[in-house]
């Protein structure tokens, strides 16, 4: 049977993040993908309204009947909102032959507003973290998992965070984000520099250095997550998929810009 994805997030109306970005990124790279909807949320590039989770049960019964049916190779999470969420999503990973599993952390919107409980964090750090191939934290949700009140501001800090990430049980970790020191200061966007580090599960550092396109582009971190997934599907290692990954986003940012009345998103057509 062909090798699929499947994509585990919350639904945007607006279809700029969550399973609708995901969607178009594995569609763009040429990956099958079935998904599972955890939450409704209303939304546009304006404002986040309301986040309404499905029961788990509902969430339970998708992923059952999709992994019965489809030789599923990847399994991509995003949006998990309830601990309850993350239970059914830990048990079927481990009762499931999938072989790449890609933890983006989503714990808020773009234009602001929360998406899961306070709670469900924790959950993420103990029943998902041990389970992930890779995840793909910003700087404020690696803090976040790491239930520490250290802000994570210098390479030298994300490097620590991701060996940390890293012992709490995920194979490799990508840090997103990072400003380059000093050089940075009084620079306008485009000449910013910006770093990604990823810490591989052999110990090794790599960075990612390129300068800040935009600021406040909406989708980039479903993206990236997405095209690591896709990438990973499709037969390339962790390394190379990262660096795919990379080059897929900068790209899709760049062509990026308002769709609605709100805030930039990424072009992943």
């Amino acid at each position: 049977m062909q090798a699929v994805a499947l994509a585990i997030g919350g639904s945007d109306p607006s279809a700029g993040a969550g399973i609708q970005a995901d969607l178009k990124v594995f569609s763009k790279l040429g990956v099958y993908t079935a998904t599972a909807i955890t939450a409704i949320t209303i939304q546009n590039t304006i404002a986040l309204k309301k986040t309404n989770p499905l029961p788990s049960s509902l969430v339970q019964q998708q992923l059952r009947i999709i992994l019965e049916d489809f030789n599923v190779k990847t399994i991509k999470t995003g949006m998990l909102p309830t601990v309850e969420t993350i239970n059914a999503v830990a048990h079927a990973i481990r009762k499931s032959k999938t072989r790449f599993v890609i933890v983006d952390p989503v714990m808020s919107a773009q234009m602001g507003g929360s998406l899961v409980e306070r709670k469900a964090v924790k959950a993420i750090r103990s029943l998902l973290l041990p389970l992930a191939t890779i995840i793909t934290p910003n700087a404020l949700e690696a803090q976040c998992l790491l239930q520490s009140k250290q802000k994570i501001s210098t390479i030298q800090q994300a490097k620590l965070a991701c060996i940390q990430l890293q012992q709490l049980g995920a194979k490799n970790v990508v840090l997103k984000g990072m400003k380059v020191g000093e050089e940075n200061k009084g620079m306008r966007v485009g000449e910013e520099k910006i770093v990604d580090v990823l810490l591989l599960e052999n110990g090794e550092f790599v960075l990612f250095e390129k300068k800040r396109i935009k600021k406040g582009t909406k989708g980039g971190g479903c993206a990236f997550a997405s095209a690591i997934a896709a990438f990973l599907t499709k037969g390339k290692s962790v390394k190379e998929s990262v660096a795919l990954a990379e080059k897929f986003v900068s790209q899709a940012i760049e062509r990026g810009g308002k769709v609605g009345k709100g805030i930039e998103l990424v072009n992943l057509l």
